[in-house]
């Protein structure tokens, strides 16, 4: 699993305030929502301008943040900053903040519709089926209140959000004089679900122009001039981009879409909205990890149209894997070296008081016989195997160096390129399934320090002694096990 940062994150709110009330209620709205998008922005980003340079430039230049904005980012610290608008009833907010997560863990939050569902602004929320059925829209219903402005709603002054031959078919549809309520409610859902169709084959053509104004919005044209905003989504996400004006034509191979419907209470009144949720999968290559947009389709209140956004990048230079590997190997084969030059010069007494002496001539014996399949094979495997001693035995049998630095680089070689290339490809898996259970992970080292503790006090203290004993009453002769601190001497039955 790899390390994750993400910016980018905006709220993006068109024109459409009715009043000052309700332009209030448009900025308490955004501003709630660029808090949960602050709240998950970035992903693991230490060190990130150090590795990204052009994120450091983007959020200077194009965001306006300040160094020191910038270095409490990268202390873990969230930022907000309300970025300038091209007329007053435009909204744009930028969010980041980092989160100790992986990218996989990000997206399964974000997409968690059950845990969106149960957050106090939230008071429905039901994820669409594929296709969408009417059944989906049981509950997305308007508000007494909202119901009760339809009576005397007219193309150009309407207090709910609606095109002309809504609001039309609507006045002709229900009666005023029966069970206004269950009516209301019906024809909504059926609209709704009719436009989300109409969506799905048609894309923003669809999502027609809202008439409850003196000026009409074109919905389609709105929504292409607000992501106009977003310069570095065409620049650096050019698939992505077009998707999000074109859909549902042009879709690229890694995105998947979501909708869903909900009613939210984040200004002065509950709105019923629905929503397109399009997530791109990045490649392992890729800089960016994960975009996701969830894009306004429907709006009962407020925006005519809006859009979050969140680009996840990442901050580790994954394309540099060959070359960390590289590094690490130049660096282990030059330590190793200085070991080997070391028990050249006068090492065996270290060695042999580090292992024992019988260890230290059974080493002796397999570099007479098999010295580079030696130095080789204890070049590529892990700790705890005793790889400094091979080294120290390598340097006192005076093996050949070009042979030892060829077994040398070869071994450690094949383990740092195995390790970084597989780190690459599931070490996000690896972090995500330790970050997912690092309690009883603790645990088990915990108890596996515990129990190895308590076992070589057993060996040290029981075992061996009885067994050096035993050796003694025999006649045998006595090689102490190394101790640290300890001087191995030999000893025998007559002592």
């Amino acid at each position: 699993m790899r390390n994750m940062n993400a910016v980018d994150i905006g709220k993006f709110g068109g024109p459409g305030a009715k009043n000052a009330c309700g332009k209030a209620a448009i900025f308490r709205s955004v501003v709630r929502t660029a808090a949960v998008l602050v709240l998950i922005a970035m992903v693991a980003m230490p060190g990130y301008s150090q590795s990204s340079p052009d994120l450091q430039t983007y959020l200077q230049q194009d965001i306006g943040l300040s160094n020191d904005q910038i270095a409490a980012i990268r202390n873990g610290e969230p930022v907000a900053k309300t970025l300038p608008s091209r007329t007053p009833a435009e909204v744009f907010l930028f969010g980041a903040v980092y989160i100790h997560a992986a990218p996989e863990g990000y997206l399964k939050f974000a997409r968690d519709f059950d845990r969106l569902g149960r957050l106090p602004n939230y008071l429905a929320l039901t994820v669409f089926s594929n296709p969408p059925q009417l059944s989906d829209f049981k509950g997305f219903s308007f508000e007494s209140d909202d119901i009760e402005a339809l009576k005397d709603c007219k193309p150009g002054d309407c207090l709910i959000q609606m095109p002309t031959s809504s609001i039309e078919e609507l006045q002709r549809s229900i009666n005023w004089d029966a069970d206004v309520n269950q009516q209301v409610n019906q024809f909504l859902q059926k609209t709704a679900l009719q436009r989300l169709l109409a969506y799905q084959r048609e894309g923003n053509q669809a999502l027609g122009v809202y008439n409850d104004k003196r000026n009409p919005t074109e919905v389609p044209r709105q929504f292409a001039y607000m992501l106009t905003y977003a310069k570095a989504l065409p620049a650096h996400l050019p698939d992505f981009y077009t998707y999000l004006l074109a859909y549902p034509n042009a879709k690229p191979a890694n995105v998947e879409d979501t909708f869903y419907w909900a009613r939210v209470k984040f200004g002065l009144k509950p709105t019923l909205r629905v929503v397109q949720m399009v997530t791109m999968r990045g490649s392992p290559a890729d800089q960016v990890a994960y975009a996701i947009a969830e894009k306004q389709l429907y709006s009962s209140h407020y925006f005519e149209t809006a859009l979050d956004l969140a680009i996840l990048l990442s901050a580790h230079r994954h394309e540099w894997w060959g070359y960390y590997a590289f590094m690490a190997t130049v660096g282990e084969v030059l330590g190793g070296y200085l070991t080997y030059r070391l028990a050249e010069k006068g090492g065996q007494k270290t060695l042999e008081k580090k292992v024992g002496k019988s260890r230290a001539e059974k080493l002796y014996k397999h570099f007479e016989k098999r010295g580079f399949r030696t130095v080789l094979t204890g070049s590529i495997l892990p700790p705890p195997f005793p790889f400094t001693s091979v080294l120290m035995a390598a340097g006192i049998m005076q093996y050949p160096r070009k042979k030892f630095l060829s077994a040398l680089t070869v071994g450690r070689g094949v383990r740092f390129f195995a390790v970084a290339y597989f780190g690459r490809i599931y070490g996000q898996q690896m972090i995500g399934f330790i970050s997912r259970h690092y309690r009883p992970l603790m645990y088990i080292l915990i108890a596996l320090a515990v129990t190895a503790g308590v076992g070589a006090l057993v060996y040290f203290k029981w075992y061996r002694p009885k067994v050096q004993r035993e050796e003694r009453r025999r006649g045998e002769q006595v090689e102490e096990f190394p101790v640290p601190g300890r001087h191995p001497r030999k000893t025998s039955g007559a002592e």
